[in-house]
Order: C-alpha cells, then structure tokens, then sequence
C-alpha cells in the first residue's frame, strides 16, 4: 500500500467515524430533549424545523432516565422543629467521654470533626449543628438522651 493509498483510506474512516459519531449526537438529541420541537441547526449544520423530539434525558445521551411524566412531583414532608435548648440542656448532664461516646457510636459524622483537646461545649455545640442540618439525627438523639 502507497502513501497516498493509506492517506485516502485513513481518511475514509474518518469521515465514517465522525459521520456515525454525527448519528449518535443526532439520536441523543431526539432522546434528551423533552417532548419540544426542535428548530434550529445542529452540530452538523443540518436544519432540522418541525421535527417531534421524543421525551427521554438523564445523561446526554439520553440513556437512564425514565420520561418525567412517569416521575410524579412530590414534595417532601416538612422537617419536624428541631428543639436545640431542650436537646443542650439535656446533654450538658453528660461528661465529655460519654459525649465522645455517643457521638462515636451513633453520629460518626460528627465524631469526624472531634479533634485532640476539643472541649465539652465545643463537642456539644458540634453535635447541635448537626442535629439542626438534620433533623432525623435531633429525633434519634432525643431518643437516645436520659
């Protein structure tokens, strides 16, 4: 095979590969787009005016996610009031290794953040935020506490 013969053929199979990667974006297109009319050009430079898009989405190509009309909206149910001064009242009865404790058996999250020479109210106050960004770990510590 000549110089010129391997340039023509490598680039045929470029003009393939791009012309099949043009077909995959185009398929993926139809696929993301939700229920809308496509009008407009696309990476080709093909105009493409009154065309059904089928409903699909997820990732880019469109391949892992159920249409939305199959997903109903719901909203969740408000988080329950979360009482801080009750909850430190109730923990300042603890001594600092049962906070540690406690902590490290039931908020590993927060036991995380507990460092060497961390005072009791700095655990205490720790464990609080916690307890006020998630309110399901304030009704297991009101469970939990004497």
């Amino acid at each position: 095979m000549n110089l010129l013969t391997l340039s023509t053929y490598v680039a045929d199979q470029s003009r393939a590969a791009a012309d099949k990667r043009q077909s995959d974006d185009d398929i993926a297109m139809r696929r993301y787009t939700d229920g809308a009319v496509q009008v407009g050009g696309n990476v080709g430079g093909d105009v493409v005016t009154g065309t059904k898009i089928e409903t699909g989405g997820g990732d880019f190509t469109g391949r892992d996610r159920v249409p939305s009309e199959a997903q109903p909206h719901r909203e969740s149910p408000p988080a329950p009031a979360v009482d801080l001064p009750a909850l430190r009242a109730r923990l300042q009865r603890l001594d600092a290794v049962d906070i540690e404790s406690l902590c490290l058996d039931h908020f590993p999250a927060v036991y995380e953040k507990f460092t060497r020479g961390l005072q009791r109210g700095e655990m205490i106050n720790l464990l609080l935020d916690h307890c006020r960004r998630n309110p399901e770990a304030a009704a297991r510590l009101a469970q939990l506490l004497p």
